[in-house]
Order: C-alpha cells, then structure tokens, then sequence
C-alpha cells in the first residue's frame, strides 16, 4: 500500500474512531484500491471501524457493490463474536460464582469494547480472565475439567479452554514481566496493589456486570502486553486505538504521578511516551487528554507507524513472514532473527524487559536445539 493510500487509511480509522463523517474528498479511489483498503482494514482487525466511516459517503464514492456487500457481512460477523463472548463470559460469571464463590477480572476485550463509539464493533479474538492467584486460576481450571471442558495448560501460569466457540485464556499471574532485576519487585507491587480497596471495579457491559482492573492497572497490563506482541511478533493499530479509548474514557479516573510511579516501576516509561505520540501523531488524539506528554517524544513514532504497516495484528498477515522456512528449525531461525530485529528497533523503549525478553526467547530456542539433538 503506498503513502497516499495509506493516508486515505488513516482518515478512514480516524473518522471511524471519533465516529465523524469520512473526508469525501479523497474519493473516489480505484476498485484496487479499495481491494488494499478492505485487505488492510483486516490486517490491522479494524474492519468494522473502517467499515463505519465508509459507510457515511456518498452513495456513488462507495466500494464496488460485491466487495462492500462482504465488507458489510464482516461486520456483521464482528458483531455477532461480541454478542456470543457476551453471552460466554455472562455464563461462566454465573456459574462460577456459583460453584465457587469466584469472580474473574476480566482483561482486555469487553472492558476495552465498552470505551469504544459502539463496542460490538471492536474484534476481540478471545476471553482472558484473571483469578487474582495462581493457586485460584489452578481451582478454575479444575472446575473447567470437572464440567467435561478441556484445558491445554501453556506456559508462565496461562491455560486455554473453549466454550461455545470462544476461547477463554486463564491468567494465575497479571503481567508476567521478563525484567532480569526487578520481577519479584514487580510481582510484590502487583499483589500489594491487587490487595488495595480500589484495586478493582465493576461495570455493565449492554447491562452484564463484569469486574475490571483500576485504570493504573489496567494501563500497566495494556501496555506490557503491548510491548510483548510488538518485540515478538507485531501489533495492529486496534492495539493502540485500544489505549486511545481507554485514555479518553477514564481521563478523569488516571492519577498521573501514580500511573508514572508504576510505568518506571516496569521499565515501559518511555515506551508509554512512544505510544502517546503515536496516538497524537496519527490518531489526532489531543494532548489534553494524556496522562502526561512530553512534547520531545513527538515525532518520534515514524518507525513504530512503519512496522505497523508492515507486521499488522500479531503479525499474521505479515507479507515478511512469506520467507518462513517449512522445517520447525528453520521456523525458530526466522522467529529469532525477527525478535533480534524488532528488539533493535524498540527495545530502547524498554532496556530492561526488552532484553529479558530476548534472553528468554533465547533459553527457549536453545531447549529447542538441546531436545532436537537428544
């Protein structure tokens, strides 16, 4: 996709994102060029926000009939994704306080939906839930396996389960950090903090209660999970348009000297700053609503605007990774050379938990050599 295209991109998210009127004056465009526009709102999981804007020109700027005709249903599908984990997380807040007295903190998904101009047109991929303890999210997925549910158990306390075709993820820990120095630090802050009267909040999402984080809590884990996809594989625009609805719903609740305390707390200060700039670069996003901005930074976010183009969501449509090789070795040597690059790019960022992250990475690619050769 070529700049001007990519501009046209950009005022599509935009108007989509502050539920405006597209700029009609950048149409008409190509049939290929709309074809670019569809592929491009798919890689970035923006396609209904797109989609609303597009919707709001004129009948004759429109996209061809067969390609808007899809467009349409794929927003209708979004919808109808956020309606089943409604539904999901609806049954399982039900039943598992219950059996059990337990109610998850639901991360991400619909806590980020409810900030955006119609929630049901945020894509989410799937439900992460946390149980405040290791030995709590371990009670759960016993639970999931007594009511016939399969659990695959993943690494660092993580185990997936399937319910009415939505995937639940299932956290024993917050954040799970890479910091060589200061993980117990930041794991002793996490549970003095989650300890705190405040520490959680209830909402209502289209009238279903569900318990979220504080906005300082929330923050920390958005953006570390932020940095973690973009050094290891890459994030889309809906990950930083996340941020933007959070920051503009809860602008009133944020204590900016205390999300600051906690962001150096994990080493993501700076990258906290890249992401600001971002949004104030290329999502107009004003200055007044930020925590705290630091006019330097600005102007700084053209490589993390580049590599979002080109990596897209968790990198699955990335054109780069076309040169994968097919055997499981050389998939690690390409999975490896692609951290190294994007650790080069934005670790800086985050010194300290970019370079956990790499060293971890790193342990893992040498068991993998270390299991080959036995």
């Amino acid at each position: 996709m070529n700049q001007s295209l990519q501009s046209v991109f950009l005022s599509l998210l935009r108007a989509g994102m502050y539920a405006r009127p597209a700029d009609a004056s950048l149409f008409p465009v190509a049939e290929a060029d709309w074809q670019q526009l569809y592929f491009m709102s798919h890689k970035q999981t923006m396609q209904a926000l797109v989609a609303d804007a597009v919707a709001t020109l004129p009948p004759d700027l429109l996209p061809p009939a067969a390609l808007w005709q899809s467009w349409q249903r794929d927003v209708a599908g979004v919808a109808q994704s956020f309606r089943r984990q409604l539904l999901t997380l609806t049954y399982l807040y039900t039943r598992l306080q219950v059996q059990a007295g337990i109610t998850p903190v639901v991360l991400k998904g619909m806590g980020l939906a409810v900030c955006y101009p119609n929630p049901s047109h945020r894509v989410s991929g799937d439900i992460d839930l946390f149980y405040g303890t290791v030995d709590q999210c371990r009670q759960v997925n016993d639970l999931f396996r007594s009511w016939g549910i399969p659990v695959d158990q993943g690494a660092n306390e993580e185990s997936l389960a399937m319910f009415n075709d939505v995937i639940v993820e299932n956290h024993g820990y917050l954040v799970h950090t890479h910091h060589l120095t200061r993980r117990k630090r930041q794991q002793s802050w996490l549970a003095e903090r989650l300890q705190s009267p405040d520490a959680l909040r209830t909402i209502r999402v289209e009238g279903t209660p569900i318990t979220v984080l504080h906005p300082t809590l929330d923050l920390v884990q958005l953006l570390t999970h932020a940095l973690k996809h973009l050094l290891n594989e890459g994030i889309s625009f809906r990950q930083l348009a996340d941020v933007a609805f959070y920051l503009r719903a809860h602008k009133e609740q944020i204590d900016a000297a205390d999300l600051r305390q906690a962001l150096r707390l994990f080493g993501i200060e700076d990258f906290a700053q890249l992401v600001f700039a971002f949004l104030v670069d290329n999502f107009d996003f004003p200055t007044a609503d930020l925590p705290f901005f630091l006019p330097k930074t600005k102007n700084k976010s053209s490589k993390l605007l580049e590599e979002i183009w080109k990596s897209g969501n968790f990198g699955q449509l990335d054109e780069r990774n076309a040169k994968r090789p097919d055997s499981k070795m050389g998939g690690k040597l390409f999975t490896a050379r692609r951290i190294y690059r994007n650790t080069f790019h934005f670790g800086r960022y985050a010194p300290g938990e970019s370079l956990g992250n790499l060293l971890d990475k790193n342990m893992d690619f040498f068991r993998a050599i270390t299991n080959k050769k036995k």
